[in-house]
């Protein structure tokens, strides 16, 4: 019970760095609007795969806490929850490409390197979870 409960305390401070992170990435994006630097779709679409993702983070680091609330066996809480996300970061990864592709002939190099990062952090969270999914 004790590791539980740790866990679960890691699980919520994920969740609120997530929150902070998405809140801070707002602001940013509204006092520091690049005048004249880049395109301002190219300038939404970078608020916009913030917030996505600060809000992804903090759904998917409280969503394991839901079944083991309800009495799920810990073990099958954490597969249904691996599960859950890997069907939506896939669903997720495919809907955001198609965003950046509408704005990438604005893309500066900075992007594609950002985007081949976080790409990369994204399928390496995906191999991870695999095994807690497959069980």
């Amino acid at each position: 019970m004790g590791s539980e409960l740790a866990s679960s305390e890691h699980l919520v401070g994920f969740a609120q760095i997530a929150i902070a992170l998405a809140g801070f990435s707002s602001l940013i994006g509204l006092l520091g609007a690049r005048s004249g630097r880049s395109h301002p779709r190219l300038d939404a679409a970078r608020l916009q795969i913030m917030l996505d993702a600060s809000l992804f983070v903090a759904f998917f680091s409280l969503l394991p806490l839901v079944p083991i609330k309800f009495g799920m066996e810990s073990g099958l809480g954490w597969r249904v929850s691996a599960i859950a996300f890997l069907i939506s970061d896939g669903c997720v990864s495919y809907l955001e490409s198609r965003r950046w592709r509408v704005v990438s002939t604005f893309f500066e190099r900075s992007d594609r390197i950002l985007l081949f990062i976080v790409a990369l952090l994204s399928g390496g969270a995906d191999v991870f979870l695999l095994p807690v999914a497959v069980g």
